[in-house]
């Protein structure tokens, strides 16, 4: 007896099946993925506003105090008596001693790296450490201005040739007001070292991150100017410069003058999102980033 044979079954529907299922599942992925790579995005962009902020009112809070360490010690009677009495009494051992320890208290307990009483004109006629008694090119020209206005004077940061390391200067006009209120009797600058405090306060990071960092920068004329130690560039605090043009840099667009949350290219030429402010009452603007 002859069979008739039996057809094979087709293996189309299975291959359609199979393309459905596999193209469904690439696109629910892809809908997934892109959903994930938004929300981490979004979570990072939130992230590095919140540590920006919170950094900037660290910054305000630290430059506040200092210009209240100004005021404290420009309006002391008896601190100022003191100075007073010794600006006219240079030969005065106890009292030289006694201004002396004032000093020393002041750079050993607080972020300044050194203390010097000034005349008017600027000469240096005590200081502590004794082997810090110069005073920079760029200090002499803003102390008439600081005579003439009798207000405490916060600096900017600055590297000069005659000082070794970069530094703010904390300039304090001394009116007895006993007996003058408006004669300056001398000057009391306070320099302040910003490895003691400002930037580590400036570098650290609340969270753990491989590639986060903050960044504090001022405009000079067509050029950015980094104020900090950069985490992946040594020795560069006041050094790198970039051009104000620069584009798609966050640092260029925070000089001119855009805020909040953006995609950029950081000074090593590397993609990254910033969040960029400026620092108020300051020529500071701030870069806060990661990769």
């Amino acid at each position: 007896m002859i069979t008739q044979r039996q057809k094979r079954p087709s293996t189309w529907p299975l291959l359609v099946l199979f393309l459905v299922i596999s193209i469904s599942a690439i696109i629910i992925g892809s809908v997934y993925y892109n959903y994930e790579k938004k929300s981490l995005l979004t979570e990072k962009q939130l992230e590095l506003s919140a540590i920006s902020y919170l950094k900037i009112r660290q910054i305000t809070q630290w430059r506040l105090e200092r210009i209240g360490d100004g005021r404290f010690l420009g309006e002391n009677v008896l601190f100022l008596k003191k100075l007073s009495e010794y600006l006219k009494k240079p030969a005065d051992l106890l009292l030289r001693n006694d201004i002396l320890q004032s000093l020393k208290t002041l750079t050993e307990n607080f972020d300044y790296n050194s203390a010097l009483l000034l005349d008017n004109p600027g000469n240096v006629k005590l200081c502590y450490p004794s082997k810090d008694t110069l005073i920079a090119d760029h200090l002499k020209p803003m102390l008439a201005g600081i005579i003439k206005q009798r207000k405490t004077v916060l600096s900017d940061l600055h590297r000069a040739d005659l000082i070794s390391y970069v530094h703010i200067d904390l300039v304090i006009p001394l009116i007895d007001r006993s007996i003058n209120d408006t004669l300056v009797l001398g000057l009391l600058a306070l320099r302040i070292d910003p490895q003691k405090v400002l930037y580590p306060l400036i570098q650290s990071w609340p969270t753990p991150s491989k590639s986060a960092e903050t960044l504090l920068l001022r405009r000079d004329g067509d050029e950015i100017v980094y104020l900090n130690e950069l985490r992946h560039l040594k020795n560069t605090e006041l050094i790198l410069k970039k051009p104000v043009s620069s584009e798609k840099l966050p640092a260029a667009l925070a000089i001119q003058g855009i805020n909040g949350t953006i995609n950029g290219i950081d000074y090593r030429n590397v993609p990254v999102e910033a969040t960029i402010n400026k620092i108020p009452g300051a020529q500071w603007f701030m870069v806060a980033r990661m990769e």
